[in-house]
């Protein structure tokens, strides 16, 4: 099939070792005859850029795997002497160079199906999941599937983190008896790096859960305040959060309650928390906002980030995923912490999302203000 539609092509095409004629021109005798086809593996060559051969006939890639090829460019500077023999010898097969780039052009706007280029098939998919919610969701799922095996493989790391954390409980209460375990932890730095560390593997640990399983979400619903449902997770990212010199500020009041799972609500403000306290410069401050809106109440969470590029923003969402400016500030993570919110966001319609501002404070060069925002269910 891809053959034939090359045959309307103006020109001959090389792909696969395979000549396919063009509709105004046939596959030229020489490239049919030729021992060597040592233009099928230039791939210095730039896309649409005519070259010529050392036999003196012209090509041009077209993808990762077809080339234009059996014409003779009429006015490039670099003519070999057996190119300058054809052009005078074969005048039906002069093409000016311009006119080359511009069929090749064309071709390409036929996109992916006909054009063979990785780059141009990872455009029109990232284009698609931008634009097309049911293909994000599809590969949302295939990814998550990916996940399940390490999923199940933390039961054990689980176990294990939570043994540690009881052991850094027990010697805070024999230092502390009268305070509880964050207390004596904010006060004890040996034993309260131990006590958060655990706990913050206990919360990443237990989140996965709803990757794997996200319509356990539903489950287990209970009415609880919002405002100190979120102040729980910052304070356990606090600690975190001051070993950088991070100033985390709650601004606006929210005595409303919501009912949900609260496990699953855990989950994305810990994927939320954990992002911004990663990728938050030292010194710079980070903003937890509460709006009420009737019957609905917004959490924002503002800081500063790296560049999420405009085809990065809804992949930051998928397991896996992690954006190109985020790679180079942070070699760790694995792109769960997001994809597990967003997992949970959409069972519990939750309207998780990212705005990020376009200029860079002067004092946090490449960074940007960045806020991720969901939307709670008030109950009376």
């Amino acid at each position: 099939m891809t053959s034939q539609v090359w045959e309307l092509f103006p020109f001959p095409t090389l792909a696969n070792g395979e000549l396919t004629d063009g509709s105004l021109l046939p596959t030229h005798p020489a490239c049919i005859s030729c021992p060597t086809r040592v233009c099928a593996t230039d791939d210095g060559a730039t896309i649409g850029e005519p070259r010529i051969c050392k036999f003196g006939v012209t090509y041009a890639r077209i993808d990762d795997h077809r080339l234009l090829t059996g014409v003779l460019v009429a006015d490039s500077p670099n003519m070999n002497p057996r190119a300058k023999s054809r052009l005078r010898k074969e005048p039906d097969r002069r093409i000016n160079g311009s006119k080359i780039t511009r069929s090749i052009t064309s071709a390409r706007e036929l996109g992916a199906g006909v054009i063979d280029d990785f780059e141009l098939l990872k455009r029109e998919v990232l284009s698609k999941l931008e634009h097309e919610p049911e293909m994000h969701k599809a590969l949302s799922q295939q990814l998550r599937r990916d996940f399940e095996q390490n999923v199940q493989q933390s039961h054990d790391f689980l176990q294990l983190a939570k043994l540690v954390k009881g052991h850094a409980e027990a010697l805070l209460a024999e230092k502390y008896p009268n305070a509880t375990a964050h207390e004596a932890a904010e006060r004890a730095p040996i034993e309260g790096s131990i006590y958060f560390t655990t706990e913050l593997m206990v919360l990443k640990l237990d989140a996965l859960v709803f990757l794997q399983d996200p319509q356990r979400a539903n489950e287990r619903t209970q009415s609880f305040k919002i405002h100190p449902m979120v102040l729980k997770y910052a304070r356990i990212y606090q600690w975190q959060a001051l070993q950088k010199e991070l100033a985390i500020r709650v601004e606006g009041d929210c005595f409303s309650s919501a009912s949900y799972n609260p496990q699953a609500i855990g989950a994305v403000l810990q994927g939320i928390l954990d992002n911004l306290v990663k990728y938050a410069p030292g010194g710079s401050d980070a903003l937890i906002r509460f709006e009420n809106r009737g019957s609905e109440v917004d959490v924002s969470f503002n800081s500063l980030g790296p560049k999420i590029a405009p085809s990065e923003s809804k992949r930051i969402f998928l397991a896996g995923f992690r954006g190109e400016a985020a790679r180079s500030i942070e070699s760790t993570g694995q792109g769960i912490g997001l994809a597990t919110a967003q997992q949970v966001s959409d069972v519990l319609g939750l309207r998780l999302q990212v705005d990020q501002a376009t200029d860079e404070p002067k004092r946090f060069p490449g960074m940007y203000s960045t806020t991720f925002k969901v939307t709670l269910r008030a109950v009376s």
